[in-house]
């Protein structure tokens, strides 16, 4: 029979013999740009090590729309969307204070934790907003055209930041790396 692929991504994720249903299968293409959401633990379905099949994952395409979200999101905090919307919606056309007053995209920093496809992507766009760009890595990149600066410091890129955008992989090293301690040094410099 055949299995449609959304039917597979479901077997994948809540069946935990998924070789017995698939006794033949040699190759999945995984749908996220990681395959962690499709490892569990065996009592809650998913995959386990080892595999019977490879698996891989599905890169190099999430980089420009998650940069169109992430500048479209700071566009819609700094020129107040919200309130606009409030304005609309009471026919008050005069506008409020706080949308006629916002800071330029160009007057900006963005930090980007994570420095790989999709954060040099976010980069990209920033910069053409004219945003200055701080990249965090542990493996500095000190040449990359779409970083004004590369540190390997975490409290240097959260306190650089005007915004802080994390794209970082979920591994070991990054889980829980992001605490609220470490986003109050944050707020205490640029203001969040």
């Amino acid at each position: 029979p055949t299995t449609h692929p959304a039917v597979l991504a479901q077997l994948l994720v809540h069946t935990p013999s998924v070789q017995d249903i698939l006794p033949n299968l040699k190759w999945c293409q995984s749908t996220y740009a990681g395959v962690d959401p499709l490892f569990k633990t065996p009592a809650s379905g998913g995959l386990t090590l080892p595999l019977p099949f490879t698996l891989t994952r599905f890169a190099g395409v999430f980089g420009p729309p998650i940069a169109e979200w992430c500048i479209a999101q700071i566009i819609a905090h700094e020129r107040r969307f919200d309130l606009m919307r409030r304005d609309q919606e009471r026919q008050e056309w005069v506008g409020s204070k706080e949308v006629l007053e916002y800071r330029y995209l160009s007057d900006l920093t963005i930090s980007i934790l994570g420095c790989g496809d999709i954060g040099l992507c976010i980069a990209r766009a920033a910069k053409a907003f004219g945003m200055k760009t701080v990249g965090y890595s542990t493996t500095p990149k000190p040449n990359e055209p779409a970083l004004d600066e590369s540190v390997t410091d975490l409290t240097a890129a959260l306190q650089a930041g005007d915004y802080v955008v994390s794209v970082l992989p979920s591994t070991a090293g990054t889980r829980n790396l992001l605490t609220l301690e470490k986003f109050q040094v944050a707020n205490s410099t640029n203001g969040g």
